[in-house]
């Protein structure tokens, strides 16, 4: 097994590569340099050996997204696109990071069969990757598993994300500031996602949609009693009650289908992976 990586230097490409270096698998860290995307790039690699990718890549802040939508669905398009024919190419299995496709719920939790709905830019450019995939994997028999993953979190993600956000405010600030106290989502620790990524490059599949979270939601408001319980403040708390563009109430994933395809089941709850948190910073 040798693993080619894409978005090595990000968040959850940095903690697989720990992860994989830890488990004694051979993978090969690529990060991209480029304006543009090209399937040639990769062509020094054809006799590596590989047998997995997985390609982690991409623009994916959302509200960015909004000012630079072109670039947003060049960048992870393109970069799809190049790595299905390197795929192809070696007859390796190909592992894509997506994101949430659901829109506002019709149903919780939420599974695959669920009516997807594009509200951003950013996911405007995941899901013309996934039927990218789709299309590779029905017409050229390349191996796709596609990862919706849902919000993610943990040591080491960047200040402009909710939690990390939060921890600052709590250890730093003399108030917590925040835009909107109501919204409740699906927090999964980024160990749990790195466990469900490797529990696939075993899998015999031609191609799959995988819902990855935890099964349960919980409120900016929690989140922040939460922890400030864990670090024994109790700051003032400023809410300018902006609700986003499109926003959605609730969100929890559903994810059956991977337990039973792999076994993976989401080990660190959310008291867990705060203290964890709170810690790191």
């Amino acid at each position: 097994m040798k693993i080619l990586i894409t978005g090595t230097k990000g968040f959850i490409g940095s903690n697989l590569c720990l992860k994989l270096r830890e488990l004694n698998i051979s993978f090969i860290d690529y990060n991209y340099h480029h304006d543009t995307w090209n399937a040639s790039i990769f062509d020094k690699y054809l006799t590596e050996g590989i047998t997995h990718i997985v390609h982690l890549a991409a623009k994916n802040f959302v509200p960015d997204s909004w000012e630079n939508p072109e670039i947003y669905i060049h960048t992870n398009v393109d970069s799809t696109v190049c790595l299905l024919e390197f795929s192809r190419k070696i007859n390796a299995k190909f592992i894509f990071l997506s994101s949430y496709m659901y829109g506002k719920p019709e149903y919780l939790p939420i599974d695959e069969n669920h009516p997807t709905s594009v509200l951003n830019p950013y996911a405007l450019s995941k899901y013309l990757a996934e039927e990218t995939c789709k299309f590779y994997a029905r017409n050229f028999h390349v191996s796709v598993s596609v990862l919706r993953v849902f919000n993610i979190y943990g040591p080491g993600q960047k200040s402009t994300f909710l939690i990390p956000h939060i921890v600052s405010e709590i250890l730093n600030s003399q108030e917590i500031n925040v835009l909107d106290l109501s919204p409740k989502r699906d927090y999964l620790y980024i160990s749990d996602l790195i466990e469900a990524i490797i529990s696939l490059f075993n899998c015999d599949y031609r191609f799959e949609i995988l819902n990855i979270g935890s099964g349960e939601s919980y409120s900016v408001r929690e989140l922040i009693e939460i922890l400030q319980n864990l670090a024994k403040t109790n700051k003032k708390v400023n809410s300018k009650s902006e609700i986003r563009t499109n926003e959605i109430n609730d969100v929890i994933a559903n994810t059956e289908k991977l337990n039973k395809l792999t076994g993976w089941l989401p080990k660190v709850n959310i008291q867990d992976g705060l203290k964890k948190c709170l810690k790191s910073y």
